[in-house]
């Protein structure tokens, strides 16, 4: 195994800086915010949204782990019997 030496940390510490100062230079300092009465209809939406799609999503899960799904028909009974 490789020992880290003193010059790695080194290496690690500007790495690290040359990613976080220029995000921390990008972020405003004080952040504004304002919120219009139809934001809080819009998350009502998108949580419902969310509700349903996972309920489906999670009853779609549960018929595969359960083998409810109804059996795929032969291909015998396609044809018909001969």
């Amino acid at each position: 195994m490789r020992k880290h030496t003193r010059t790695d940390s080194l290496l690690m510490i500007v790495r690290a800086l040359l990613l976080f100062v220029p995000l921390m230079l990008c972020t405003p300092s004080r952040a504004s915010a304002y919120a219009d009465p139809g934001t809080g209809a819009f998350m009502y939406q998108a949580a419902y949204a969310a509700f349903l799609g996972g309920s489906f999503y999670l009853r779609k899960l549960l018929d595969r782990f359960w083998h409810k799904r109804k059996a795929a028909p032969k291909q015998s009974q396609l044809l018909g019997s001969r």
